[in-house]
């Protein structure tokens, strides 16, 4: 299973993005994909933040995630927090980051399909703990 990042989604829902179609070919590659909560939350809070949206709005395009083939994986929080705490150490990044890694940890998944530069610079730190980075 695959866990994707929610500057992936992001850039899948815009097709003026400059990553759309890599984003296209990456979320066409996978089989099954699982988002989180700590997804839903990232997402709302960057398109909150960067578009003239409405709450209504951005809640319509969070309600379309599953028919984009995202499944959200329901996962403790406080499991996601504790793994996240436990290898802040061995996989020194920012708080979001850490905690996207860990929800993808509890859901089972074993790749991080991802945009972000940082996760690929810590691929070997990210691959110590099970998860791939594609």
């Amino acid at each position: 299973m695959d866990y994707i990042d929610t500057n992936v989604v992001l850039s899948l829902i815009n097709p003026a993005d400059s990553n759309h179609d890599i984003a296209l070919r990456l979320t066409r590659e996978s089989k099954e994909m699982a988002i989180s909560m700590v997804t839903l939350l990232e997402m709302k809070s960057v398109m909150a933040r960067t578009t003239s949206l409405r709450e209504e709005e951005i809640e319509a395009y969070v309600q379309y995630m599953d028919r984009l083939g995202f499944e959200l994986k329901r996962v403790d929080m406080d499991r996601v927090f504790q793994r996240a705490a436990e290898i802040s150490f061995a996989i020194r990044m920012r708080t979001l980051d850490l905690l996207h890694l860990a929800a993808c940890s509890e859901t089972g998944a074993d790749t991080l399909i991802t945009l972000d530069q940082e996760f690929r610079i810590r691929r070997a730190e990210i691959k110590s703990i099970g998860i791939d980075v594609q």
